[in-house]
């Protein structure tokens, strides 16, 4: 019973791989311009004064917070407006011309 089982596994061990399947094209590993840019805005937007005093770390934290929240929305945006075939600016422009 243990033979079979032993033959089964060095089987498995030596077949190969199956191909790697590609991510869909809405979770690809790299920044997206618009959620950094609209990030970027959250960001400056929480570094304005206010009436309500913060120790340094709080407002660090609030920083990176609203800074994910921007991000996470920019690129929402842009992944839903690619979806949707909504046609980039520049070639708006181009036509317009």
């Amino acid at each position: 019973m243990t033979a079979g089982l032993l033959d089964r596994a060095r089987d498995r061990l030596y077949e190969p791989r199956p191909p790697r399947r590609r991510a869909p094209g809405i979770l690809e590993m790299s920044f997206s311009a618009v959620g950094l840019v609209v990030g970027l805005w959250f960001f400056s937007i929480s570094l304005t004064p206010s009436l309500l005093p913060r120790e340094g770390w709080v407002q660090g934290i609030e920083s990176g917070v609203t800074f994910m929240v921007g991000y996470g929305i920019g690129a929402s945006l842009f992944a839903v407006a690619r979806f949707l075939t909504v046609p980039p600016p520049a070639a708006v422009f181009a036509r317009s011309c």
